[in-house]
């Protein structure tokens, strides 16, 4: 089993994380993402004196802003990728996956499957780049993308009451979303490259209405999750047509059960056609 997966991710110990008083991340956060965006191309970016910056804002909360965060693992994310062959590039989306769940680990399990968005887009792009993919690293993604479904579903597990937890994101998480598409997305379309599998119904919801909330961000992290896997099994293929469908039935229905998050069935199921038959299969 993954490492990742060794410790529950809402009780594990965070060695980075302070308990301090909250507050105001909004200027920080906003400074830093334009500082980021104007140095990321240019030669020279301190990534380290960045990274130091942001790791005292992160100490300076329980419960930093999933946009903190992310801002803070793509800073190593960055110079991870720029220092690397292609053959490491799962291995990096594997080093995000436990940097954010480290991160997550004083938290509950809504934000915990939120602030994997990130790795879950990560390891898309594994897949589907040029060059990459031979069949041992496809082997690879697969294991990963199987631990990452296992890691959602155990925080899934901790998800009290999702269709209570109304935290809005910052005003900046379209702006941290443009962070993490910079490599591929010169245009303004990084929604549509960040959340590559679900529908544009499910997308604009991020848009259209103002501070949309951790619960729903989670619910379209877990369908992103779940639509890869379903994706990669079907390339991955050997099986008769027949025998092909019969298993990703039984598979889909597993998985989606084993996910406690309504939100993901209402909010994010119901839009997207393809999600809603899987899930009508559940009451056959």
């Amino acid at each position: 089993m993954d490492p990742v997966l060794l410790q529950s991710p809402v009780t594990a110990q965070s060695a980075g994380l302070g308990i301090f008083l909250e507050m105001n991340f909004e200027p920080v956060l906003r400074e830093s993402v334009e500082r980021f965006l104007t140095g990321i191309n240019s030669e020279g970016f301190d990534f380290a004196g960045f990274r130091s910056v942001l790791s005292r804002q992160l100490q300076s909360s329980a419960d930093p802003p999933i946009e903190i965060v992310w801002l803070y693992a793509a800073a190593g994310y960055y110079e991870s990728i720029s220092a690397r062959s292609s053959v490491g590039r799962v291995r990096v989306a594997r080093d995000l996956l436990q940097l954010l769940s480290s991160c997550s680990a004083a938290v509950g399990g809504t934000k915990c499957i939120a602030l994997t968005a990130p790795a879950v887009y990560d390891l898309y792009q594994c897949a589907v780049e040029d060059g990459l993919v031979d069949e041992k690293t496809l082997a690879e993604i697969e294991r990963f993308s199987e631990a990452i479904l296992s890691y959602l579903s155990i925080c899934s597990g901790h998800c009290k009451d999702l269709e209570g937890i109304n935290t809005g994101l910052h005003s900046s998480f379209l702006d941290l979303v443009r962070v993490w598409t910079l490599r591929r997305s010169a245009d303004e379309g990084s929604l549509e490259m960040f959340f590559p599998l679900v529908g544009d119904e499910v997308r604009k919801r991020f848009v259209e209405k103002e501070r949309c909330g951790i619960g729903y961000l989670a619910g379209v992290v877990i369908a992103e999750a779940f639509l890869l896997r379903l994706c990669l099994k079907v390339k991955a293929g050997g099986a008769s047509r027949k025998g092909l469908q019969k298993e990703l039935v039984v598979w889909a229905v597993s998985s989606i059960t084993a996910f406690s998050n309504r939100i993901f069935f209402g909010n994010v199921c119901y839009p997207d056609p393809f999600l809603y038959c899987l899930c009508q299969l559940i009451d056959m």
